[in-house]
């Protein structure tokens, strides 16, 4: 779900994402889960944001290094096996058993966002 404000322009600007109770504030490019600060490295805070960007949707791993580091990293899987454990540790009650950064083998990753949200 994205929250908009509108600038004196009249065009919107997107300045958070909201999925179930992770924010993303784009503008300060902070992350907060439970209101709590969550700290991810800048490539953490890419790869993250692309995902929240298409809740519930998988992304193939090619369109997410692609998105987060440009088309000639498409092929980078082990990357963003790394990142994507990196953001787990920083966000999933229990990193092993992880219930919001799934992986489909093989094929991709997502952001589940909890149903009502």
């Amino acid at each position: 779900m994205l929250k908009r404000s509108q600038k004196g322009t009249g065009t919107s600007l997107e300045t958070e994402i909201v999925c179930g109770d992770l924010r993303i504030d784009l503008l300060r490019r902070t992350v907060t889960i439970h209101e709590r600060a969550v700290h991810p490295t800048p490539t953490e805070y890419n790869v993250f944001n692309e995902l929240a960007r298409h809740c519930n949707q998988v992304l193939l791993h090619e369109q997410i290094l692609s998105a987060v580091q440009g088309p000639g990293y498409i092929n980078d899987v082990d990357y963003l096996r790394s990142y994507i454990h990196g953001l787990r540790k920083k966000l999933e009650p229990e990193p092993a058993n992880p219930v919001m950064i799934l992986s489909n083998p093989g094929i991709g990753c997502l952001l589940v966002m909890p149903d009502g949200e």
